[in-house]
């Protein structure tokens, strides 16, 4: 990937020890945008686009704020924007690419891209810090931290088909979604490939009743991949939900997503939901994402909710099956499972930094269940709550290991607002089943000797320290 990149510089006017605003307006700032100004390897447009003039849209969000959005058309622009601090992200608005043209021809898409596509996306890093914009100042964006990435814009099925298929190998492809559709088929991640999937306004994808199988497939054998769904405000400012819908269709055969050999990154805004999996007994049965060997599934935030898993392995949530699972934030809420409600770990590893699983049922474990050698489970924090199994409430360790923990909560029944419940009332256990814990490190190393804990009560740790 070429690389342009973007200098921030203030220019501001001393006046009496403090700033004058020539235009007039205290309460706001200009924006001075030059793109791929200066330096041999400038870029200002995609490499099969240089000569042509794009449209540029800049959009600046906040926390709390309402976005801000401005448009230039060239390289250069000036614009007045609010002060605050604000993230930039910018979009090259341009003619409809050929290949694109082409292949809706050759699928007889009847519902054609509009007039200009969205071409590429600037992303704009400033060490994770947003950019001030102050009255009476120029903040100059030329040369620092600046990627651009290729980038299209789809409303169907066969549109979402034909991006992933023109993303380059090593490319990370930005792909708008302008409105909902269904999905007909699977949408292969595969060939070293990193899409990057998100929305400006709400929009559902639902599985088509007909089709089956997974909606996103994540990676091939020896040729990882990477789907993320949901982008931050630096890499295109999402500002939208997306929301994968399985359709309760009750005859799915896998997940909403599948991943091995890549990476499946979720962010908040992003909803899994509504499948319901009773494939072949020999299926490892899950609503939400089923992680294979060498798979990776990081979730940052959104939800995943209301899924169903049938059969020998049935878990409504998340399955690891000699991949890894880790979750540092978003919610594993109210699904449910023939053995497992929110998350097995049937070999492979399930590290969990932040979030929450609550509110789900399990035939034997409510919220995550650890049932085989080979099989890790470390808490280094979030809350495991409100969850209910026949046999355990909150966590179901069986591999002869006792439950590491470095932080979080595991609510037992003397919090009963929040406490994970054993339906079983005479051999139940609410918190965990194996009444030891391990006392980790945030490595995952051991503190000390296993200690005893009694499994319905609230287990708290913080910073390797039973509280």
């Amino acid at each position: 990937m070429k690389k342009a990149m973007i200098v921030v510089s203030v220019l501001c006017v001393l006046m009496l020890g403090s700033c004058f605003s020539p235009w007039g307006n205290s309460g706001e700032g200009r924006l001075v945008i030059a793109l791929g100004s200066t330096g041999s390897s400038a870029r200002t447009l995609p490499d099969f686009d240089e000569g042509r003039t794009f449209d540029h849209e800049v959009i600046l969000t906040a926390p709390g704020r309402t976005p801000v959005v401005r448009w230039f058309s060239g390289t250069s622009g000036t614009i007045t924007v609010p002060v605050g601090e604000w993230h930039i992200s910018i979009r090259a608005w341009g003619p409809i690419h050929e290949d694109y043209a082409s292949a809706n021809a050759q699928l007889g898409i009847t519902d054609q891209f509009p007039a200009r596509m969205l071409r590429a996306v600037w992303e704009i890093h400033n060490d994770g810090y947003p950019f001030p914009i102050q009255p009476g100042q120029e903040t100059v964006l030329e040369e620092d931290f600046l990627n651009l990435h290729p980038a299209a814009n789809v409303s169907t099925h066969a549109q979402l088909l034909v991006a992933i298929d023109l993303a380059e190998p090593f490319e990370e492809k930005f792909i708008l979604i302008e409105r909902g559709f269904e999905a007909e088929g699977t949408y292969t991640i595969d060939d070293n490939r990193r899409i990057f999937l998100f929305a400006d306004s709400p929009i559902t994808i639902t599985r088509k009743l007909a089709h089956g199988d997974e909606i996103f497939y994540v990676g091939a054998i020896g040729i990882p991949s990477t789907l993320t769904l949901g982008i931050n405000e630096g890499m295109g400012g999402m500002r939208g939900s997306i929301t994968i819908n399985g359709a309760i269709s009750g005859n799915a055969q896998n997940a909403l997503v599948v991943v091995t050999d890549g990476t499946f990154e979720m962010h908040d805004g992003v909803t899994l939901t509504r499948n319901e999996v009773d494939g072949p007994s020999f299926n490892f049965d899950v609503g939400g994402v089923l992680v294979l060997p060498d798979g990776t599934f990081e979730m940052h935030g959104g939800i995943i909710s209301d899924n169903t898993g049938e059969g020998w392995a049935g878990t409504g949530g998340v399955i690891v099956v000699g991949g890894t699972f880790n979750m540092s934030g978003g919610t594993i809420f109210r699904n449910k499972g023939e053995v497992a409600g929110g998350v097995s770990v049937r070999g492979g590893t399930f590290n969990m930094f932040g979030g929450t699983i609550s509110g789900n049922k399990g035939r034997e474990v409510g919220g995550v269940r650890v049932p085989t050698g080979g099989s890790y489970f470390y808490m280094h924090g979030g809350t495991i709550s409100r969850n209910k199994g026949e046999e355990v409430g909150g966590v179901n360790v069986i591999n002869g290991l006792p439950l590491r923990m470095s932080n979080g909560v595991i609510y037992g029944s003397d919090v009963p607002l929040l406490a994970n419940v054993a339906t079983d009332l005479l051999s139940g256990v609410a918190a965990v089943n194996y009444e030891i814990i391990q006392l980790v490190d945030s490595l995952g190393f051991a503190l000390g000797n296993p200690r005893t804990v009694n499994g319905n009560d609230t287990i708290r740790v913080a910073d390797g320290e039973r509280q």
